[in-house]
């Protein structure tokens, strides 16, 4: 399908928006154990920019500075 062109992957801008704003919503006691991972990278097809952790992981805390944001900032126990 990521061949043919009939599958995208999410960019990793998107993904660390999306991961952002999840963040937001999730108890701030709550430990994420993995925000990323580390797929065989022989066998990945897409996304490239998913084999490089540490700029995945620099990314989000950077815009996360940049925006205000954190874990919690928008949960409620309600």
């Amino acid at each position: 399908m990521y061949n043919n062109g009939d599958y995208v992957p999410m960019s990793m801008n998107d993904y660390v928006s999306v991961t952002i704003k999840q963040l937001e919503y999730i108890p701030p006691e709550t430990v994420i154990e993995r925000i990323t991972g580390d797929g065989d990278k022989s066998k990945l097809t897409a996304p490239m920019w998913s084999t490089n952790k540490i700029v995945v992981l620099g990314a989000i805390d950077k815009l996360q500075v940049q925006t205000d944001s954190y874990q919690g900032k928008y949960y409620t126990d309600k």
